[in-house]
């Protein structure tokens, strides 16, 4: 991201590295921003479950586009995971409030069903906030991601409340005849007879 704390950094380094260490990375970060080089300090970083430590910037977003960029994909993908895993075991019980992040790591490192997952509660948390473009921007991520899941029963039924909450959503942007949302109950509506259910199938038609 534009905004990192050195604890990432360190949870993610090789154990045997000297990145490993957060105090050094928070060394070698405050003196490029001392220097003005690439970074400037930005306050402090305090996860859920206490972890805590300095938060750095990047001085300008082109800065960190070459740095992402320089990185072979493999590397890139192998540390998204990695950053993707150690923020949901900081943030467990709340993930909620770090799903779109969360969503966007396991989106980048391909881990399909975590980003699915996470699309769909970040989906839930700005709808709430009544953020409903964000809320479809998510839901169609999580769609997007259900073809790549295993087939079975648990999928369609995770498909067809994921458009349930698209269909409310555009619902709720554009009005009752939006012919996106109908689409989507149409679709959840043929997942209802599949699984046979007839409370899911409902819903899809009120």
């Amino acid at each position: 991201g534009f905004e990192f704390a050195a604890h990432v950094v360190a949870d993610v380094a090789a154990r045997d590295e000297a990145l490993a260490d957060v105090e050094q990375v928070e060394q070698i970060c405050d003196a490029l921003a001392v220097r003005h080089e690439i970074l400037q300090a930005a306050g402090e970083c305090t996860w859920p479950d206490g972890t805590s430590s300095a938060r750095y910037a990047f001085a300008h977003a082109l800065y960190r586009d070459v740095v992402y960029q320089t990185l072979p994909p493999s590397t890139r993908r192998r540390l998204h995971q990695a950053i993707g895993e150690r923020l949901e075991q900081a943030h467990a019980g709340r993930t909620s409030e770090a799903a779109s992040e969360l969503a966007a790591h396991f989106e980048r490192s391909g881990d399909a069903a975590r980003a699915a997952r996470f699309h769909g509660e970040a989906a839930i948390h700005a709808r709430s906030r009544f953020a409903y473009q964000e809320a479809r921007a998510h839901l169609d991520a999580a769609l997007a991601r259900q073809p790549e899941l295993p087939d079975g029963p648990d999928r369609a039924r995770r498909e067809a409340l994921l458009l349930n909450a698209l269909g409310a959503t555009l619902f709720s942007l554009n009005g009752h005849d939006d012919e996106d949302a109908a689409r989507a109950f149409a679709r959840m509506c043929e997942l209802a007879e599949r699984l046979d259910d007839g409370a899911l199938k409902l819903r899809a038609m009120e």
